[in-house]
């Protein structure tokens, strides 16, 4: 009986360690709004370069990534925009509000082809990227 106490107290202090010495993480929030207008801007991609992680602003302008401490860059990037990056140093949980600026002439560009994807005949958008964030993101995501 004594060995089965002195193996529960054994394993709930080893827990406890490991709580302990356990890396902390950080929240990191904020919001993404257009410099000149104020509004809101959802589909923002936010991503931290050094992590290789990221996320999308929500319907409200919304963000939100836990961390663990060190120093960022916090990239911002939207079609219609102006790319943004912060350099930040996390120490605790922090909200970043941030303003994107208006590209000057904001031009999207769409290619379509058509061909056989299988039998069927499916056929599919092809879209052009066109920088090489864009090709990191896409790598990160997909």
């Amino acid at each position: 009986m004594e060995t089965y106490r002195r193996y529960i107290v054994f394993l709930l202090w080893l827990i406890c360690s490991f709580s302990v010495f356990s890396q902390a993480t950080f929240s990191i929030s904020g919001s993404v709004n257009d410099a000149n207008s104020q509004e809101i801007l959802s589909k923002v991609r936010v991503t931290i370069w050094e992590l290789q992680v990221g996320t999308y602003t929500d319907a409200r302008g919304n963000f939100s990534l836990d961390v663990p401490p060190g120093d960022y860059t916090f990239g911002f990037t939207h079609t219609s925009y102006q790319k943004h990056f912060l350099k930040v140093s996390i120490a605790e949980d922090s909200y970043l509000p941030v303003n994107l600026l208006p590209k000057e002439s904001a031009r999207t560009f769409s290619i379509f082809g058509s061909g056989s994807a299988n039998q069927s005949g499916v056929s599919a958008p092809v879209r052009l990227i066109n920088d090489l964030e864009e090709i990191f993101f896409h790598k990160i995501w997909n």
